[in-house]
């Protein structure tokens, strides 16, 4: 027999809540013993304590459940076993959270690197932001720039060359001082 762990078996007088191989000896209506073997299996209950920290306007979304609140929720879900799976959901807002607007920037499409300081180079300028990881690659997957600068740019140029004129394809990994993170793709022309 299998299951779950809050549950047990009970066999004449003995109740059994562990799992193992059980034999019981029960006198039956007309006085004769008859020997009962159990052989029982005990499934977990999953018990998971999640912590998110959360801006005052934003909600979470948790195994189907959306939240919008902050505080301990407590959820009962079924394990892989079928057995109960409850979940403790704490939502905060710290007070250490100083702002809680989502990432703001500009990326070019197109730079022109040939000196006269006007679009010379590819850089991404915005605000909230405390963390970038910006990537560059020619046409052939070549990478060409891989920089965590908070003021990330690119000249257009790699191995003291300038590149040829052509699209080339950047990456942009971005985290707001909120926590957000974005991931960005695109392209940037290059012309001289």
């Amino acid at each position: 027999m299998v299951l779950c762990n809050s549950e047990s078996l009970k066999v004449g007088k003995n109740n059994y809540k562990s799992t193992g191989i059980y034999n019981d000896t029960i006198l039956s209506y007309i006085g004769c013993d008859s020997i009962v073997t159990s052989n029982l299996t005990i499934k977990p209950t999953s018990f998971v304590k999640l912590n998110f920290i959360k801006c005052p306007e934003d909600s979470i979304f948790v195994n189907g459940v959306l939240f919008t609140g902050i505080g301990l929720f407590k959820d009962t879900f079924s394990n892989y076993a079928g057995c109960d799976s409850i979940i403790h959901t704490n939502i905060e807002t710290p007070k250490t959270i100083t702002n809680c607007d989502d990432a703001e920037f500009y990326i070019p499409n197109a730079i022109t690197p040939n000196f006269d300081e006007l679009n010379d180079k590819f850089k991404i300028i915005g605000k909230n932001i405390r963390e970038i990881n910006m990537q560059i690659f020619n046409r052939w997957g070549e990478q060409l720039l891989n920089t965590t600068s908070l003021s990330p740019e690119w000249d257009g140029i790699y191995k003291n060359k300038i590149c040829v004129d052509g699209i080339y394809l950047y990456f942009v990994h971005i985290q707001g001082t909120n926590g957000k993170r974005l991931n960005l793709k695109g392209t940037i022309t290059l012309l001289r």
